[in-house]
């Protein structure tokens, strides 16, 4: 038996239709420039890649003792070892199963679960609404993608990134822990509360949206021995008494074409302690009745080209 693994096709995450009844992805321009080896009945594997998703086809003929040769055989195979898809919209078939892939994702975020806490590297590509998340702890390297997606998390649920790169672009992340009435959730405790908790760690925000209704008190996002990236992204907060909207402890804190608004009668929009902060092209507003942008201790920072605002609770200005 004398087979032939030909170079994979590489795809992009943004390529979404990977599917293996589909015959235009797998195509040999020249069958005459094959490189076939005898087979020796050892395991033969394909590789994969951390970034893309990559295409292999193996082609295999076999010749007898007379010198009569086989039809050539194709074998196809999509390697993706890293991405996986979530598809709140999708309605699998009756009898089909779900499995991560284009052609067959998830439909529900508890089913990535499992994998978060398996594997070392992860890329995730959200499409839809996600309401009622509970707590979660991400250990592990990974990248989230959106697609026109929208996570909603329970209220007083904790996203926790623990010893690990995260990097989350193009979703809308929303908590509310008020009900319709517009009063506090039994649930809510008069104790500061976090929504995302960050500890030793890097994390990189693009085209991301975080609005939060925190209760009574609440840093919106807290991290300690961590770096910090926001890009063209934003938090928008409200709490009864008391909002903060990033705190961090020894860390790295980069906002670069970002928004952020902070609603309380005691709100601030950044409490540094060590480390460095650095903030270009941002708007930063407070409305408070004692309003801080930012609070600094022992800590190097620059401010360059944003636009601050701060407005009463009476809707007086300046």
């Amino acid at each position: 038996i004398f087979y032939s693994i030909c170079n994979p096709k590489t795809f992009t995450e943004e390529f979404n239709d990977l599917a293996l009844d589909n015959n235009l992805l797998f195509s040999v321009e020249n069958m005459s420039d094959l490189q076939y080896s005898i087979f020796k009945g050892k395991p033969l594997f394909l590789p994969g890649d951390r970034s893309f998703a990559q295409l292999y086809q193996v082609y295999a003929y076999a010749k007898d003792a007379a010198g009569n040769f086989s039809d050539t055989e194709c074998f196809m195979a999509i390697i993706d070892k890293y991405n996986y898809y979530i598809d709140s919209n999708y309605r699998p078939k009756e009898g089909q199963l779900v499995d991560g892939s284009p052609a067959r994702p998830f439909t529900k975020l508890t089913d990535i679960r499992p994998l978060l806490e398996e594997k070392d590297f992860l890329r995730l590509h959200i499409t839809g609404d996600f309401v009622d998340i509970a707590s979660f702890e991400i250990m592990h390297d990974c990248e989230i993608y959106g697609n026109e997606a929208r996570l909603v998390f329970a209220p007083d649920t904790v996203c926790s990134i623990t010893n690990a790169n995260v990097k989350i672009a193009n979703l809308l992340i929303e908590q509310n822990s008020m009900v319709s009435s517009g009063t506090l959730d039994a649930t809510t405790s008069v104790l500061q509360k976090n929504m995302i908790q960050v500890v030793n760690s890097s994390v990189y925000l693009q085209n991301t949206e975080i609005v939060s209704i925190l209760g009574e008190n609440g840093i919106v996002f807290k991290a300690k021995n961590s770096v910090i990236d926001f890009d063209n992204s934003g938090i928008t907060s409200q709490s009864k008494n008391y909002c903060s909207l990033i705190a961090t402890e020894d860390s790295v804190l980069n906002l670069a074409r970002s928004r952020f608004v902070a609603i309380a009668p005691s709100a601030v929009n950044f409490s540094v302690l060590g480390g460095k902060f650095d903030m270009t092209q941002s708007l930063c507003t407070v409305v408070a009745k004692l309003g801080r942008v930012a609070e600094l201790s022992q800590t190097k920072y620059s401010l360059t080209e944003n636009y601050f605002v701060h407005q009463y609770s009476d809707n007086d200005s300046e």
